[in-house]
């Protein structure tokens, strides 16, 4: 099932076209890394499709039901907040269900029917079953799993963001996406700060991953060991390959050698026609 169709995507930057007449799926549950020479308009792509960009035509189709994350390594974010504070942002709906559950539990004390207390124990209890199934309640241990592969233990959660580095920032920006645990992360450089143990230890959490992700990287080790798919662009086309990093690249260069081919041939069958016709012309001039 698709949860992204792209169809005749159109779009110019200044002078050119990043994306001509294009059209790509990306079906659930792919690993796609996204590829293309300097310039090329991948993070143009990227934010075309996270609704950050709007294009000049073409439609961008969105499984409705599905929930999307993006790293955006120049995006703005409260530097107020330490960095447990912020990572917490990544469950702000199970925080709103604990709150909810804490009022029902305080009007269980007010005089009710009986009732009214039972239709507020059996959605207490609902909740409570919610917040235990995605164990809310051991948070802080969780986010820390997570955290320390990226490193953020090594400058403490309870630093303020507004004292890290922009390194640092990307670290813990990275963090909350994976913790959001989306259905289709965009994920731009994600390596750009990491160290090699870092770096190891998000290929193994991407290559587990059960969801959909999309990866700009320079990176073509990364990319060989995370991605399924890879998607090229060049000259305004998007083309999706089956295959890791190497893999495309053989067959993109079997594709150009056979496109090579097919235009030698082609201007060789010219070439040909061209002299039977000159020989034509100058028979009937000689008589």
């Amino acid at each position: 099932m698709s949860i992204l169709e792209i169809r005749n995507l159109t779009h110019r930057y200044e002078d050119r076209f990043l994306f001509n007449n294009a059209s790509l799926t990306v079906n659930n549950g792919e690993h796609i890394g996204v590829v293309g020479l300097n310039g090329a308009g991948k993070t143009t792509f990227i934010n075309i499709i996270a609704g950050k960009l709007s294009q000049d035509d073409g439609e961008v189709l969105r499984q409705q039901s599905a929930r999307w994350g993006y790293l955006d390594q120049h995006a703005d974010i409260d530097r107020s907040l330490t960095v447990m504070e912020y990572l917490h942002h990544a469950f702000d709906y199970l925080f709103e269900l604990n709150n909810k559950l804490e009022q029902m539990y305080s009007k269980m004390s007010e005089p009710l029917t009986d009732d009214e207390l039972n239709k507020l124990i059996d959605k207490s209890s609902k909740i409570a079953e919610q917040l235990e199934n995605a164990n809310f309640y051991d948070l802080d241990s969780n986010i820390k799993k997570v955290a320390g592969g990226l490193g953020i233990n090594a400058f403490g959660y309870d630093t303020p963001i507004s004292r890290l580095s922009g390194g640092e920032r990307a670290k813990v920006m990275l963090t909350k996406l994976l913790l959001e645990d989306v259905d289709i992360m965009l994920l731009d450089e994600p390596t750009n700060f990491l160290d090699i143990e870092h770096i190891e230890w998000l290929k193994k959490y991407l290559n587990a991953y059960k969801k959909t992700f999309l990866v700009i990287s320079h990176d073509n080790s990364f990319l060989d060991s995370v991605c399924k798919f890879i998607i090229n662009i060049e000259n305004g086309n998007i083309r999706k390959y089956s295959g890791n990093y190497s893999q495309f690249s053989v067959q993109r260069e079997m594709n150009a050698k056979q496109y090579e081919e097919e235009y030698n041939r082609q201007q060789a069958e010219i070439k040909k026609m061209q002299e039977y016709i000159d020989k034509i012309k100058s028979a009937i001039v000689s008589e």
